[in-house]
């Protein structure tokens, strides 16, 4: 038994790490573009979901009708949460287009504030809703490992995602140096 979860931890490994190394030269930006290629994008959801399963399967110990209701429910889950994604994003951009210019009326930036909290608070309500569907197809004990799994999940594919984004906006070596603000002050005392 002991021999069967380690050639299934290094076989979650192994995948982890192609699916890794695949993604990152997907994730790379055109300097000319504020958001990378839709369909790479498209592609390394794909290989995160198909992974994401893979990890969640072996995790929860599911049978294979279980796992199928499962993927599925989470399947609608994640494309609404993608929507949802999708309309933050683009209300983000709104509003630094408005404050970038700085002749943004406040009626303007007020009505992309509003749609931002709008957009968070679905997509805070979606997560429950997300839960609560879980839940029906779950032990209790699964549903622990299933919220513990997603935290876990998530916060491995952001910083997978963020080295990946961090490599694509160095500049070459040679290049001109990054401009920025400098280094932060310190405080003032008191």
């Amino acid at each position: 038994m002991e021999c069967y979860k380690m050639k299934t931890f290094g076989r979650i490994l192994i995948l982890a790490a192609i699916i890794g190394l695949v993604a990152l030269p997907a994730l790379s930006f055109d300097r000319e573009q504020s958001r990378p290629d839709r369909e790479k994008m498209e592609k390394i959801r794909h290989k995160m979901e198909f992974l994401r399963n893979w990890k969640l399967m072996d995790e929860l110990k599911l049978d294979e009708a279980t796992a199928s209701k499962l993927f599925s429910t989470m399947k609608g889950f994640d494309e609404r949460n993608r929507k949802i994604m999708d309309e933050g994003f683009d209300l983000v951009k709104q509003l630094e287009g408005i404050v970038e210019k700085g002749n943004g009326n406040e009626k303007e930036m007020q009505a992309l504030i509003t749609g931002l909290r709008a957009n968070m608070e679905a997509e805070h309500n979606l997560k429950l809703q997300r839960i609560d569907a879980v839940a029906g197809l779950l032990t209790v004990e699964q549903q622990a490992k299933y919220i513990l799994f997603e935290l876990s999940f998530k916060r491995e594919m952001v910083g997978i995602a963020g080295r990946a984004m961090n490599r694509a906006s160095r500049p070459m070596r040679g290049g001109a140096p990054e401009e920025g603000p400098g280094p932060m002050p310190e405080p003032p005392e008191e």
